[in-house]
């Protein structure tokens, strides 16, 4: 047995690995609030995904993550999904806000620059 191999299994079945992974996934949401992260923080998550995956011994593919077999199909759902997604925020989520459920920004007392 070799260290690789002994480290993938602790990896994969050890909660230290999980603990460190879930503080380190807050450490950056806690950053991005704080405006110390710079742009976005999808790229470090990004990495932070693919260590964990390289560290388990695992790849992209073994958690579901793999070449659509017809684009075609893998296009049109995206598209279906994608505006099903703006027809729910524009026609439902807008406007329980626009009903009062939620607090709607009151732009009244605003200046405009023209004055």
């Amino acid at each position: 047995m070799t260290d690789r191999s002994s480290l993938q299994r602790w990896a994969r079945n050890g909660l230290g690995l999980l603990v460190v992974e879930f503080v380190l996934v807050t450490g950056l949401f806690f950053a991005d609030v704080y405006h110390h992260i710079f742009f976005s923080k999808t790229p470090y998550l990004f990495l932070l995904g693919w260590a964990s995956l390289r560290l388990r011994g695992m790849r992209w593919k073994d958690v579901g993550f793999a070449r659509p077999k017809r684009w075609g199909k893998a296009f049109g759902v995206g598209i279906t999904v994608g505006v099903a997604m703006e027809l729910f925020e524009l026609f439902i989520s807008q406007e329980v806000s626009r009903r009062g459920v939620l607090s709607v920004p009151d732009g009244s007392t605003l200046r405009t620059s023209g004055r």
